[in-house]
């Protein structure tokens, strides 16, 4: 048998689960449907790992309406009120770049995780809904239910309280 992994934070855990997500892609699982590259959300977190800094660069991606690609969706509870959204002031300095130190706890893991297991877009609702338009908020909700049901992907943060506590 396979060995269990009890710490499923690991860099082992991580990479165990980077081989089943990438034979899924590549459909190497024979007992497993085709997978299709999804569309994109219009919005997603892009995540890149910076060498030169050893971390994570994360910014805004503004998606083609054709564009394709396998995405994680982040499902989680806010909690009180966000630290870090993504608004009509902060949107174009998003789309260069964001601090990771600056985002809450939950977000942070994930878009570690996301990367760890080979993903370079993630979806995340504070940070892809424009939170003070009521306008690209009512059209994003909207589209919620296909966001997460393209996502190769869910990660669920359901332990935590809110989004500070990873």
């Amino acid at each position: 048998g396979r060995p269990i992994c009890h710490e499923l934070g690991s860099p082992n855990a991580l990479e165990l689960a980077r081989t089943w997500v990438t034979g899924y892609i590549q459909g190497d699982h024979r007992s497993c449907p085709p997978v299709k590259d999804p569309k994109l959300p219009s919005r997603v977190l892009r995540v890149i790992q910076d060498k030169g800094r050893d971390s994570d660069v994360v910014c805004l991606h503004l998606a083609s309406p054709d564009k394709e690609g396998h995405y994680v969706a982040l499902s989680y509870c806010w909690g009180r009120q966000q630290s870090f959204t993504l608004t009509t002031a902060n949107f174009e300095s998003m789309r260069r770049s964001m601090e990771l130190k600056e985002l809450p706890q939950t977000i942070q893991d994930a878009i570690h995780v996301t990367r760890m297991l080979g993903f370079e877009y993630i979806w995340v609702d504070s940070l892809c809904i424009i939170q003070d338009s009521e306008s690209d908020k009512a059209d994003q909700v909207s589209k919620m239910q296909d966001i997460f049901r393209n996502s190769t992907m869910t990660i669920s943060a359901e332990r935590a309280a809110d989004s500070q506590n990873g």
